[in-house]
């Protein structure tokens, strides 16, 4: 998940959290819920800006 809180972190930060399959969905729901989800990537697809 690639996440910002807006309220913390500016513009272009980008967080990201690793989840397993099993969770992935889960940890989504909660990420967007909040209003913080910015997209959901494999691993293979982050880039430096993703820290």
């Amino acid at each position: 998940m690639v996440w910002r809180n807006p309220k913390l972190h500016t513009e272009g930060r980008r967080k990201v959290w690793l989840a397993c399959e099993d969770h992935r969905e889960h940890l989504r729901d909660f990420v967007q819920l909040r209003g913080f989800l910015l997209e959901v990537v494999g691993v293979d697809e982050l880039t430096e800006a993703d820290g």
